[in-house]
């Protein structure tokens, strides 16, 4: 590493005590510029990111201590920008969805640890709004209603999960609400 005008400048490594390489990366007038890379301990790759003037950009990836992709996504100024993905550490989706600016901005799905769906909504502006879904791991309907500006609103239906003949994936209870405030509510 050198320095310009007191500043880091050029390529830098730094390591473990076990002489393991820990991360990777170039400065330039003493800010984070290009790709830059850091390691667990065991060797494993945990970010792969790239810096434009300090500030991360492009696409960035983060991974379990297994070696799994735990997240990736796109920066665009230091801020998420465009799709993000989200994994379990068996590498099984959790969640994905779209930001714009720093903030979360359109669809989002998330799963459960087996895959099947879990909830889905749409962000606007960094809240929920509108339509929401929620399910059970075994794919069944859990709940739905509706956001408004990232508050419950409206009419929320909450349905039992299918195990046997008293429980059989039907309407339990019908919540309202207006303005993320509790108003009323009829069971089944």
């Amino acid at each position: 590493l050198t320095y310009n005008n007191g500043e880091k400048d050029g390529p830098y490594k730094s390591y473990y005590e076990n002489g393991q390489l820990n991360e990777e990366l170039t400065y330039n007038n003493g800010e984070k510029d290009g790709p830059y890379k850091s390691y667990y301990e065991n060797g494993q790759l945990n970010e792969e990111l790239t810096y434009n003037n300090g500030k991360l950009d492009r696409q960035v990836k983060y991974y379990y201590y297994n070696g799994q992709l735990q997240q990736e996504g796109t920066y665009k100024n230091g801020q998420p920008d465009g799709p993000v993905k989200f994994y379990y550490d068996n590498g099984q989706l959790r969640e994905e969805g779209t930001y714009n600016n720093g903030k979360q901005d359109g669809p989002l799905k998330s799963y459960h640890e087996n895959g099947q769906l879990m909830g889905e909504g749409t962000y606007k502006d960094d809240k929920l709004d509108g339509p929401v879904k929620w399910y059970y791991d075994n794919g069944q309907l859990r709940e739905e209603g509706t956001y408004n500006n990232g508050k419950r609103d409206g009419l929320w239906k909450f349905y039992h999960q299918f195990y046997s003949i008293h429980n059989n994936g039907q309407l339990k209870e019908e919540r309202t609400y207006k303005n993320d405030k509790y108003i009323d509510s009829k069971f089944y």
